[in-house]
């Protein structure tokens, strides 16, 4: 399976995903480009997320979250 393929399945089952959890799990840096496919023929949105780094630091990341297929006429 494509890491495309493993992300839509991560997506369908856990309904959301980040870089972070994308790099993790599936070696994957460019998750953003990924989603950017999928969403040809899938609704994802896009939430943004606050957190701090391991020194404090206020980061701001992308948290991806699937909402099903697009309906199509």
């Amino acid at each position: 399976m494509t890491k495309i393929g493993k992300i839509l399945e991560h997506l369908k089952t856990k309904k959301s995903i980040t870089p972070v959890d994308a790099y993790k799990l599936y070696g994957s840096m460019r998750l953003g480009a990924v989603i950017y496919t999928l969403r040809e023929t899938y609704n994802i949105l896009t939430v943004d997320e606050d957190a701090n780094d391991k020194f404090g630091n206020p980061v701001r990341y992308a948290r991806y979250i699937y909402k099903g297929k697009i309906k199509t006429n």
